[in-house]
């Protein structure tokens, strides 16, 4: 489950998938920032009314079924990433610290 409050990678695959399937009319899509805030919250609210799902603006298991993402796919990746500080945010990709890192350590070998 991931709600209001909640941060990180699982918050960012929610914000991306949300803007693949919502249909959103005159309202902006998400800025995939990982930060499950008010926009996020009225994302999931329109979602959930779209499928005729309860709407909680929580994204529950049913919410998350219905967008297409699995919960244990969200657990594995938030738990690869959760020590890691998001640092900067380009076209729904996510640069962080100790991936660069890696990267050029990689590259470098």
């Amino acid at each position: 489950m991931i709600k209001l409050g909640d941060k990180g990678i699982q918050v960012i695959e929610l914000q991306n998938a949300l803007n693949n399937k919502v249909i959103w009319g005159n309202t902006s899509k998400l800025v995939p920032d990982g930060q499950f805030g008010n926009a996020t919250l009225n994302a999931i609210k329109m979602f959930q009314t779209q499928n005729k799902l309860p709407v909680t603006g929580v994204a529950d298991s049913i919410t998350l079924n219905k967008l297409d993402i699995k919960s244990t796919q969200i657990l594995k990746k938030a738990s690869i990433f959760s020590n890691l500080t998001p640092i900067h945010y380009i076209s729904g990709g996510v640069l962080v610290l100790g991936v660069l890192a890696f990267i050029s350590y990689k590259i470098r070998k």
